[in-house]
């Protein structure tokens, strides 16, 4: 039998009710939650490093920018997996956020607006992930008092860490419910010129950007300007500020998160940030951000004064061409959503998926679970009448 370290369980098999709020798998990971991020940063950061090929959305650069976020609905916690024999400390770590609502504890991923993408963030190529998946069910099962539902929206449902979580729930005696969250349109462009891009994009799309492009320049106080390092960096981040409030979009509490952004993805090298001007004037902005051999086409927005010019149009073809042609990234990601303009800027289409998990141990988890899957069992049965009663039968 392993040994135990006091106060905890030696194996997952001995979790049981009031054994605490850390678990331990029988793979040597223990899983520490602490709403302590600052200090779990900086212990990751002396631990760890960036693993190659890991999303910059899935890092703990991204993480520490998102939880200055001033509109969460709950209390942060970061589960910090550690592995057992390792003087290596955390090796990953999963961000979320605990709210209360009368009867119901709810565990939420930290997927904020802002954030279009969640998943565990590995810090150490220590461990599997399912591995670390279990220990962080077993976590959040052992934890007293209990959570009745866990929810992680915005994940990649072909990853090993959407698999490893929902089995390691699923193997915990949890229901889980799986769920559609969007559409994500996005380019594999390896070895591709702008010129060849261009000339595979639907006619309406190529006769609307040299056309409109030629009509824009005409004016000798136009140009398109795109910045990429911290020369010029707050002359960008306050045009795309400015852009941004007389743009359709809702005002934004958090405009500070997307410009902090912008200038540590300066500092990194990443930054791709295309301003249209005429004169002084920023009309449209666009941030697409350029690492691991992707551009991510994260926030974009036009003044609506302006929208006769087609600046963002214009600004999306000409980042298109520093991204192929300078950049010579082999993928461009439009991120969130299946706004019809984006399948002409893109060619290929993918799916973020969610999981919504009921724990059947307590009796408000036992009602959600019955409620969900009661009520889409209900769908499924009344479906067919519903069909035959539109078809007049």
């Amino acid at each position: 039998m392993a040994e135990a370290r006091e106060g905890f369980p030696a194996t997952r098999e001995e979790l049981t009710p009031g054994s605490g709020s850390w678990a331990r798998s029988p793979l040597g990971i223990w899983v520490n939650p602490t709403t302590n991020w600052d200090e779990a940063l900086r212990e990751a950061d002396r631990d760890g490093r960036p693993l190659s090929g890991q999303r910059f959305f899935l890092s703990r650069d991204w993480l520490r920018n998102l939880s200055k976020v001033v509109d969460l609905e709950g209390e942060p916690i970061l589960f910090s997996a550690q592995a057992l024999g390792y003087s290596l400390g955390t090796i990953a770590s999963f961000p979320m956020v605990s709210a209360e609502y009368r009867w119901l504890r709810q565990l939420s991923g930290f997927s904020h607006p802002h954030s279009p993408m969640f998943g565990p963030i590995r810090h150490l190529p220590v461990g599997s992930m399912e591995e670390i998946a279990r220990a962080f069910v077993d976590t959040v099962t052992a934890n007293r008092p209990s959570w009745d539902v866990v929810d992680l929206a915005k994940m990649d449902p072909s990853s090993e860490a959407y698999t490893a979580t929902r089995d390691a729930f699923l193997h915990r005696g949890w229901r889980v419910q799986e769920f559609y969250c969007f559409g994500n349109w996005y380019l594999p462009c390896e070895g591709l010129s702008f010129y060849e891009y261009l000339a595979d994009r639907p006619s309406v799309l190529k006769n609307t950007v040299r056309r409109k492009t030629r009509k824009f320049l005409r004016s000798p106080e136009a140009r398109l300007a795109i910045y990429d390092s911290t020369e010029g960096v707050e002359e960008a981040v306050r045009a795309f500020e400015r852009v941004w409030a007389r743009s359709w979009k809702q005002p934004d509490p958090n405009l500070h998160v997307i410009a902090d952004w912008a200038r540590f993805c300066a500092e990194q090298g990443w930054l791709r940030l295309g301003v249209a001007w005429l004169g002084e004037t920023p009309i449209a902005v666009q941030f697409w951000i350029v690492q691991g051999g992707v551009a991510t086409i994260y926030r974009l927005a036009y003044d609506e004064d302006y929208s006769g010019y087609s600046a963002g149009t214009i600004l999306t073809a000409h980042l298109m061409e520093r991204v192929l042609d300078g950049d010579m990234v082999r993928e461009v990601d439009f991120l969130e959503g299946d706004e019809p303009y984006k399948r002409q800027w893109m060619s290929h289409r993918r799916e973020r998926w969610g999981m919504r998990a009921f724990n059947s141990r307590t009796p408000a988890g036992l009602a959600q679970g019955a409620w969900h899957f009661g009520r889409k069992k209900v769908k499924s049965l009344a479906k067919p009448v519903l069909d035959a009663c539109r078809a007049g039968r």
